[in-house]
């Protein structure tokens, strides 16, 4: 299975991301204030689509590079 780490900034905190439509792998972990480590199954496309669609939740992205992990 492909796998995309990202680091998320959100606009507030206090408002919950939505991962509608994003097949996340485990669970996304707050590594600072406002932004998170989230991985996704695939290339990322879906969740980059959903932050540029969700800009009331998202502030940005950081995209690490793809890497594949064995069948689970």
């Amino acid at each position: 299975m492909l796998t995309t780490r990202f680091r998320v900034w959100l606009q507030d905190r206090k408002i919950p991301p939505v991962w509608t439509g994003v097949e996340i792998v485990g669970i996304p972990e707050y590594v600072g204030t406002v932004y998170l480590d989230v991985t996704v199954e695939g290339d990322g496309y879906n969740l980059k689509r959903l932050i540029s669609v969700r800009q009331d939740i998202f502030a940005a992205y950081l995209q690490m590079k793809p890497e594949k992990r064995g069948a689970q």
